[in-house]
C-alpha cells in the first residue's frame, strides 16, 4: 500500500454550522486547494450537514456530482450520524446507502456511541438483522467509528464485530478518537488487532489529540499533538489495510474561518508527506 494513493479528506473540520462563510463549496475548494482529491462527505445535522440524504433526490444528487466534478474531487466514504438505536436512524442509514450508491460509494461511516447503555445496546442488537440486510441489498458496507459503546477503541470493536460476524459490518478506526473515548494510544491498540486489521478496518481517519484527555475536544493540526502518526500508519499497513484514510482536523469543533482550516489542513497533509515511511 503507498498511503498516498489513499489520502483523503473529511470535511468534518468546516462546519457548516459556525456561520455563513461556511458552505458545502468553500469547504470542496478549501480541500482541493491543498492538493486532497478525495472526500468524505458528512451528514451531521446541526454542525456539518453537506448533504441530507433523506430529502434527496435526483435533482439534488446530479447538483452534487456537479460540484464534486468542479473541483476534481472524488467522494471516499459518506459520514452519518445516525442514531441506529432507534427506527429512524436506521431509516436514515437506508437514504443514505440511497444516495450513496448513485455516487458510486460502498462505504458508509457511522457511529453506536448510543450502545454506551444496556438498553442503547439491546435496542441496536434487536434492530441489527434490518440493518444488515438493508447494507446487503445496497451492497454496502457500513463501517462502525471507534466513536464510544460498543465500538469504543479497535480491540473492543473488534470483539463485536467478530460476534457479528457479518462482512457487510466493518470499523472506522479512528486514532484520536480511542484516546478521547478510551484513554488509549492507537499504536497500543493496533498492536493488539495485529492480522485482524486487514479484514475488520474498512476506514481510517487520521487525527491528532492535544492530550491524552478524555472527553476534552481539542484536535490540533496534525504533528502538533501527542499521537504517533508514522507508527498508526505502519501498523496499518502491516495488518493489511489498504483503503483511504481520511484526514480529520477539527481543531476545537469551532474554527473561526474557513482559512484558519485551510491552514490547518495544509499543515497536516505537508506533515504527512514528511514522515519517513507513510508519504514519498
Amino acid at each position: 500500500m503507498n498511503p498516498m494513493n489513499t489520502f483523503g479528506s473529511t470535511t468534518v473540520c468546516y462546519p457548516l454550522s459556525v456561520d455563513a462563510a461556511f458552505t458545502l463549496e468553500r469547504a470542496l475548494q478549501g480541500i482541493a486547494g491543498v492538493g486532497l482529491k478525495y472526500v468524505e462527505l458528512v451528514a451531521i445535522p446541526g454542525y456539518c450537514p453537506h448533504l441530507t440524504p433523506e430529502s434527496m433526490g435526483s435533482e439534488e444528487i446530479d447538483a452534487l456530482v456537479a460540484l464534486l466534478q468542479q473541483y476534481d474531487l472524488r467522494v471516499s466514504v459518506i459520514n452519518v450520524a445516525a442514531d441506529l438505536t432507534t427506527g429512524s436512524g436506521v431509516q436514515l442509514l437506508g437514504h443514505t446507502m440511497r444516495v450513496a450508491r448513485a455516487l458510486g460509494v460502498s462505504t458508509i461511516v457511522t457511529h453506536v456511541e448510543q450502545t454506551e447503555t444496556e438498553g442503547g445496546a439491546a435496542r441496536f442488537r434487536q434492530l441489527l438483522p434490518e440493518i444488515l440486510d438493508l447494507a446487503q441489498n445496497f451492497g454496502t458496507t457500513i463501517a462502525l467509528e471507534t466513536h464510544g459503546g460498543l465500538v469504543t477503541t479497535g480491540t473492543q470493536g473488534l470483539e463485536f464485530l467478530k460476534e457479528v460476524g457479518s462482512g457487510s459490518l466493518k470499523m472506522t478506526y479512528d486514532m484520536a478518537n480511542v484516546v478521547y473515548y478510551g484513554g488509549m494510544l492507537p499504536e497500543a491498540d493496533l498492536s493488539k488487532m495485529k492480522d485482524d486489521i486487514g479484514a475488520y478496518i474498512g476506514h481510517v481517519h487520521l487525527k491528532d489529540k492535544a492530550n491524552m484527555k478524555l472527553r476534552e475536544y481539542d484536535f490540533p493540526p496534525f504533528g502538533e499533538g501527542i499521537l504517533d502518526f508514522a507508527a498508526v500508519v505502519g501498523l496499518l499497513e502491516e495488518g493489511g489495510y489498504e483503503g483511504h484514510m481520511s484526514l480529520e482536523v477539527e481543531l476545537d469543533g469551532a474554527p473561526d474561518s474557513p482559512e484558519r482550516v485551510d491552514e490547518a489542513l495544509a499543515t497536516s497533509f505537508e506533515y504527512l508527506k514528511s514522515l519517513d515511511g507513510v508519504a514519498q
